[in-house]
């Protein structure tokens, strides 16, 4: 028996009956404690008896109290009284969609407003692992505030397979008993392919309904229909809707592809995301009256269209149509466009991935660094010619954006930090020394990657939660697949799966599939690193430096299909690290960098930095020493393209070059001469990082180790009397210290310095008792000076920056580089306590150049040309641009 007014539930006295459903009645009644109105559902005592009612009601309670958003309609409370079952929910004014569509189609502007607002709602309930599971007309209420979704009675936390049979018989009992004639063929009509068949249903179902419910507010009929519950499940399982236009002949076709590929049949075949379904209605509706159409295009469209009217006039009706369905097919295509993005003015992009798109494609985070090597973060929206500097963020690392493109989270000086690109400073969060930020997710869960150069070993990823900043193990690492560690993972879109990289020294990476809830791992692609997800389904990845992409179902979450290259050039990128210059948005916008041309010059100059003589020229070569007889050159000669580095000699008086090592490093070999100039010992990357070894340099006998451990060590210089090799080695908290190894004596290695600092470019005076090196102990690198062997004592000798310090032949000055690539000598002079005289500036040296100061004062310099990092590029609509891979 309905409940009469004045009933009271509790505090909540009945109005009246507002509705009825296949499970109860809904009522309008009064919070009499917060003097408000209230919707309750009800559950009549004559239903008590039934379980799976009395379920599939505290289904819906336990699923409303776990959500919140605009577009949900809230739960307030719970009850039972007198055998009765209730819930007491936000109420709604205004009709429902099913009721709205009886007066036919909606309005184009009212139907983009409320398929985003629903396409939201459903994200919302998406990322807290919920599946509507009977999303229709009937459970949609149009308000003063937007859409709003009802009746979550059917939804389920864990997707479960019901056979179809089973699904028929629930549903006709159901109509036999609760629902007047004609409802169940109602949801049947909203129903996913896979629901009918009793397979596993997912978020992707809801998106099948929210397609089926777009068509209908589009075009005022159903996408599917039956005269029977039989032939309505056979249209949904084989038959293809109606064209849109064939009903609405102005329908836009960026709105009917939409629409198409969220009713395909096959899941992996739709928008695999009601994110990405919500936005590509946001891209239709920002296209103004012509629904996506870009502008120059939408101009031509109108009056195209004004010209259709007028040929209406003349020719009648049936020509309009057919003109227009010709015309919609022709712009139906979406237009590639791309454009240059240049760094702010006076900076420059300076390392990999510098720019990160927002996830709605709307604004692109810069990472800019100044003529001193600051960094900071910049934001360019994608509709403004010019990018503006985010406050407080100086120092800061490569960003990663939040899901609704509105922060940024960042490391900078050890913290972890957020900021609001709308406005304000950044928010301080966590303690992360050593790690950057690689994916967020929208619960709060962020995954860190240790960075390569301070990581003293291999190490797997991590994940930080921002609720209480705890950080622990994701991924369980195999040196014996993977021993340069993992990196790079990016979250899948239901924020609980990720992809990722596991990288080797010899470059023969491997994209993993991980998960939050374990350590254990699934490999997907061989031969690719650095893999991110993008709408409607594929899987990007780097491929020595060439950027692909590949199918990818994030149902069955593995790869289908062949790769297909994206980008014609090859990008930027680290080939040990296994990482590329590129981001992707979830709406079709690409941006990557461009690998640049580095070629190399080496000049030797006077002391005044004038009279070049040209020495060697047009290669790429770096870390460039004189012999001691200065006749010869070693470098170390990179291939840019195969990423990989040896060790040559050049001639200086016979022009000519020879391959001192075989190793081919997967990273820049660092070499320097001993005294009498008869061996070299030098760093390569072998068995996973910088080791050092010692060849003759007649090359009578193979390279042999001479240090090896499994932390980075680089060789600085060697004293003057052979005894002694001065190097920098990794501490187990990723800083460098300055170490020496006894060569002649056969002795062990002892630490020179022990702080929490890096030193480094450790130079011998020519008579071997004084060190000039460079510490950033004090926040930036200057040069200081400390004694051989002696005590810990030391003395700065720079102010305002320094590096690469050399001492003169005399051992009275010290050279060394300004931040801005100024050449300094000032003098030194050392005994009871040390003497600093005033720097004297020398000459510029163009950025990022190297320089050795030989027996006479002249110096060597090794300048670079060209760049090492190419434009980079946006591209819009970059799928319609693959490059079939051949």
């Amino acid at each position: 028996m309905p409940l009469s007014s004045g009933t009271m539930l509790g505090p909540y006295e009945i109005q009246a009956a507002i509705g009825a459903g296949g499970m109860g009645e809904v009522y309008r009644a009064r919070d009499t404690r917060l003097e408000r109105t209230v919707a309750i559902k009800v559950l009549p005592a004559a239903f008590s008896h039934r379980p799976d009612l009395r379920k599939r009601l505290e289904r819906e309670a336990r699923t409303l109290s776990s959500l919140s958003h605009p577009h949900i309609c809230d739960l307030y409370d719970v009850g039972q009284q007198d055998g009765v079952d209730f819930l007491v929910m936000e109420y709604l004014e205004g009709e429902t969609l099913a009721h709205r569509l009886l007066k036919g189609p909606v309005a184009a502007e009212q139907l983009l407003k409320y398929g985003m607002q629903m396409a939201d709602a459903l994200d919302r309930a998406h990322r807290h692992g919920i599946t509507h599971r009977d999303l229709k007309p009937g459970n949609i209420m149009l308000t003063k505030d937007g859409a709003k979704l009802l009746d979550f009675g059917l939804a389920r936390m864990e997707t479960q397979a019901v056979p179809v049979a089973e699904t028929l018989i629930q549903l006709a009992t159901e109509e036999r008993k609760l629902t007047e004639e004609g409802v169940i063929l109602g949801t049947f009509q909203y129903m996913a392919p896979e629901q009918l068949e009793g397979k596993e249903a997912d978020s992707r179902t809801d998106i099948f309904a929210l397609g089926a419910v777009l068509y209908e507010m589009a075009t005022g009929k159903s996408a599917f229909t039956g005269k029977t519950q039989a032939s309505l499940i056979a249209a949904i399982l084989a038959s293809e809707p109606p064209a849109m236009t064939s009903l609405q002949p102005l329908t836009p076709p960026a709105l009917e592809r939409v629409v198409k590929t969220s009713l395909a049949k096959d899941p992996d075949s739709r928008w695999q995301s009601a994110q990405d379904l919500k936005l590509q209605l946001e891209w239709i509706a920002e296209g103004g009256s012509q629904l996506g159409v870009p502008a120059p295009v939408a101009k031509w469209r109108r009056s195209r269209e004004q010209l259709a009217r007028l040929v209406a006039g003349l020719l009648g009706a049936a020509v309009i149509v057919l003109g227009i369905r010709e015309y919609q097919h022709r712009i139906s295509a979406p237009v590639v466009t791309r454009f240059v993005v240049n760094p702010p003015e006076q900076h420059s992009f300076n390392d990999l991935n510098s720019v990160k798109v927002s996830p709605d494609g709307g604004k692109l985070a810069l990472r800019a660094a100044d003529p001193e090597g600051h960094t900071s973060l910049w934001l360019r929206p994608l509709d403004s010619a010019s990018a503006h500097e985010l406050p407080g963020t100086a120092g800061a690392q490569v960003p990663v954006w939040s899901s609704d493109s509105r922060f940024l989270l960042f490391v900078a000086e050890g913290k972890l930090k957020r900021i609001d690109t709308s406005g304000g400073l950044p928010d301080v969060l966590c303690d992360v020394k050593d790690m950057s930020v690689q994916s967020w997710n929208s619960g709060g869960t962020v995954l860190l990657s240790y960075d390569l150069d301070s990581a003293t070993k291999p190490v797997a990823i991590q994940q930080l939660s921002l609720e209480d900043c705890s950080i622990k193990p994701v991924t369980k690492l195999d040196m014996a697949h993977y021993d340069f560690g993992h990196q790079w993972p990016s979250f899948l879109p239901d924020g609980r799966h990720f992809v990722y990289a596991g990288l080797r020294t010899d470059k023969k990476q491997d994209v993993l599939l991980g998960t939050l809830e374990s350590e254990a791992s699934e490999t997907l692609i061989h031969n690719a690193s650095n893999p991110k997800y993008a709408p409607p389904g594929y899987l990007f990845f780097e491929r020595n430096g060439y950027l692909f992409a590949q199918p990818f179902s994030l149902r069955k979450l593995h790869v289908a299909g062949a790769p297909v290259q994206v980008v014609s050039e090859q990008l930027l990128f680290g080939g040990l690290g296994g990482i590329a210059s590129y981001d992707v948005s979830t709406n079709g916008v690409l941006v990557y960098q461009d690998q640049g041309e580095v070629r190399n010059k080496l000049v030797l100059l006077d002391s005044g930095g004038k009279r070049p003589v040209t020495l060697a020229e047009s290669g790429n070569w770096s870390n460039a020493r004189l012999a001691p007889a200065r006749k010869k050159l070693l470098v170390s000669k990179n291939d840019t393209q195969a990423h990989t580095s040896e060790l040559w000699t050049y001639d200086l008086q016979r022009n000519n070059w020879e391959r001192f090592s075989f190793e081919s490093s997967p990273a820049d070999h660092l070499g320097i001469w001993s005294p009498d100039g008869q061996t070299i010992v030098y760093a390569a990357v072998v068995k996973g990082n910088y080791n050092l070894y010692r060849k003759p340099t007649d090359r009578s006998r193979e390279a042999e180790p001479l240090l090896e451990n499994d932390v980075d060590k680089l060789p600085n210089d060697w004293s003057p009397d052979g005894r002694f090799l001065l190097y920098t080695q990794k501490d187990t908290k990723g800083a460098a210290d300055l170490w020496v190894l006894p060569i002649t004596l056969g002795g062990k290695p002892f630490q020179l310095t022990d702080t929490r600092f890096s030193e480094g470019s450790g130079h011998f005076r020519p008579d071997g008792q004084w060190i000039a090196y460079s510490s950033d102990e004090s926040g930036k690198n200057e040069i200081y000076v400390r004694p051989f062997p002696g005590s810990g004592s030391k003395w700065q000798i720079s102010a305002g920056g320094g590096s690469a310090p050399q001492w003169s032949q005399d051992g009275k000055k010290i050279y060394y580089l300004t931040p801005d690539w100024k050449l300094v000598e000032i003098s030194v002079k050392t005994g009871g306590s040390v003497e600093v005289g005033t720097p004297r500036l020398l000459f510029s040296l163009p950025q990022d150049s190297e320089y050795e100061v030989s027996e006479e004062g002249k110096v060597v310099v090794n300048e670079q040309l060209g760049q090492w990092a190419g434009p980079t590029v946006v591209t819009l609509n970059w799928n319609a641009a693959l490059v079939p891979n051949k």
